[in-house]
């Protein structure tokens, strides 16, 4: 298992906000539509699947825990695809300006990406090609990562 995805996975948290309130004190990662929701995205992390968790990421946004729980009450609008724990429909409308998020995220702190790149990525690839130091750190819509050394690649792209 790959530890990269843990590390992206903390990277990201760690340079996201509420959208709401703008705190970066209890953060939690909301899925804006639950039914698409593949499981808790700090246990895929935790797995090691870097491509699920990239997967995972474009499809939350950041909340304080308490706009968080608001969201889901029905409180707040704006911020959820599905239903209310009232039942009652609910829309994302608030959301959707910011998804999908690390693309929002590359926009706002292309240093995450291009700091995740130079630490993680590279050195990796350096011992699969040549790389030419010399030029500039590829765009983030440039990496590939290789995936436990082998032939499997996947490609980050922030959709755009």
């Amino acid at each position: 298992m790959s530890q990269l995805a843990q590390v992206f996975y903390h990277a990201v948290k760690a340079e996201s906000k509420c959208l709401i309130c703008g705190t970066s004190h209890d953060l939690n990662m909301h899925h804006v539509k639950p039914a698409d929701k593949v499981s808790e995205l700090r246990r895929i992390a935790i797995n090691g699947d870097l491509k699920a968790t990239i997967e995972e990421l474009n499809k939350v946004v950041p909340l304080c825990q308490t706009h968080h729980l608001a969201v889901h009450k029905g409180i707040i609008g704006g911020w959820l695809d599905g239903k209310y724990e009232s039942g009652s429909k609910a829309q994302a409308y608030k959301a959707k300006e910011f998804m999908p998020y690390l693309g929002y995220l590359a926009k706002i702190k292309p240093h995450l990406f291009t700091n995740f790149y130079s630490q993680y990525i590279d050195p990796c690839m350096a011992e699969l090609v040549t790389y030419d130091r010399r030029k500039p750190v590829p765009s983030p819509s440039q990496w590939t990562i290789p995936l436990n050394f082998n032939e499997n690649v996947i490609t980050l792209k922030p959709n755009r």
